[in-house]
């Protein structure tokens, strides 16, 4: 039995009542259709920045069938492309989930210590037990709450923070209260549905230090992923590659002009 994690039914009233009968209806149909894909890949990531990731039949909150065929959040597949090849002392993973990229960066950045934060316990074991099967978990750091001192003790290093925590990153990501920041590379999820005005927010905090790319989710189409190919119906390809998203979602990639060596 695969698991698919939905989102709680309270972040349903911030859906359009259309795209909430697609999700749910895309959301029935995910235990077939988990089936096939990990039937053709197993359990494993097999393509992305990521292929060849090992992983646990579930995700919680994302799609675990994207994740599986690698095209989960291919919005930023460049921003994350670019974290892997920086070699960052530290990635700082706050919303970590099941360990996606937690994980993900552990065996793709070697040399990168990874911190991964969550405040549902039953994420961070799922992140232990990922790390384990991946056998990184000597290079992560697995905890409940990120805050300003947390990312304070790492102000002398060179990090990137990648943040998805549900409108918490306005109140996070300050670099009045962490200096920092200012020389620390950012991706950052924006959850303007949550609390309004957090991307011009944020933009604003950091139009000065930073190079800012805002990036649009796009409906999938699943033409792009051969990987997929093999499901019959195109409905059924169409679900596979999808994130399993109620809403349109934006990132902001944030780069320091003046990063910390």
């Amino acid at each position: 039995m695969f698991i698919q994690r939905r989102w709680p039914w309270i972040y349903s009233r911030l859906i359009h009542p259309q795209l909430l009968r697609r999700y749910q209806q895309a959301c029935a149909r995910f235990e077939p259709i988990a089936k096939e894909v990990v039937e053709r890949y197993g359990l494993k990531v097999h393509a992305g920045p990521f292929a060849g990731l090992r992983y646990l039949p579930e995700a919680r909150n994302s799609g675990f069938t994207a994740k599986i065929l690698g095209c989960y959040e291919a919005e930023i597949t460049h921003a994350v492309e670019a974290i892997i090849v920086n070699n960052y002392e530290a990635i700082v993973n706050v919303g970590c989930a099941e360990g996606y990229y937690a994980v993900g960066f552990a065996v793709t950045s070697t040399r990168s210590t990874i911190y991964a934060f969550d405040n549902q316990p039953d994420c961070r074991v799922l992140c232990g037990k990922l790390a384990e099967l991946n056998e990184v978990t000597a290079q992560i750091v697995i905890g409940s709450e990120c805050n300003h001192a947390e990312l304070n003790k790492l102000r002398d290093r060179r990090v990137c923070v990648m943040c998805d925590c549900e409108g918490f990153e306005a109140e996070l990501l300050d670099p009045l209260k962490v200096p920092a920041l200012t020389g620390w590379d950012i991706l950052v999820e924006l959850h303007d549905c949550h609390r309004p005005g957090i991307t011009a927010t944020l933009t604003e905090r950091f139009s000065v230090t930073h190079d800012i790319e805002l990036i649009d989710s796009v409906q999938r189409n699943p033409e792009d992923f051969p990987q997929a190919g093999f499901l019959r119906s195109r409905r059924d390809r169409l679900i596979a590659v999808s994130d399993l998203r109620g809403s349109w979602q934006q990132w902001a990639w944030m780069r320091a002009r003046c990063p910390t060596r």
